[in-house]
């Protein structure tokens, strides 16, 4: 969203819910954001609404990350809350947030469990809020 030739609000899709594509027609918000210090009034709904005319979209997801939010913006938008994750963690590896998955014994090539392996190496976990998954169904 352009204001002056100035680009003050973006919203990104894909077709990816979580690792598992989507069938077509089904869209996950990625991520949407303004300006930095910039309220844009309706923002989010203009991208959306200019999104749903001119894509081929059936539904639309998206999480709320419960470290940041509750999702007002979601059901502000017409979305319905369809599920709530418990807190999940990752790893503070290298000064870097590192996902679980790549500390698994598969990946680690040890006998160790991925917490004993964790233990040892006295890497630091790191838990989350959860998240919030909603749902605009347009079709």
């Amino acid at each position: 969203l352009y204001h002056n030739d100035e680009l003050v609000s973006l919203m990104t899709f894909d077709n990816y819910e979580g690792r598992k594509k989507m069938p077509i027609g089904n869209w996950n918000i990625n991520r949407f954001c303004n300006k930095l210090n910039t309220y844009v009034v309706g923002g989010a709904s203009k991208i959306l609404k200019h999104f749903i005319k001119n894509y081929d979209v059936n539904r639309i997801i998206s999480y709320a990350d419960r470290d940041w939010s509750e999702g007002n913006l979601y059901k502000e938008l017409g979305f319905n809350k369809i599920s709530e994750s418990n807190p999940d963690y990752k790893y503070i590896y290298e000064n870097k947030r590192i996902h679980k998955s790549r500390f698994r014994k598969s990946r680690l090539k040890t006998n160790l469990s991925e917490r004993q392996e964790m233990k040892k190496s006295q890497i630091q976990r790191v838990w989350d809020c959860g998240k919030i998954k909603w749902e605009l169904l347009i079709r």
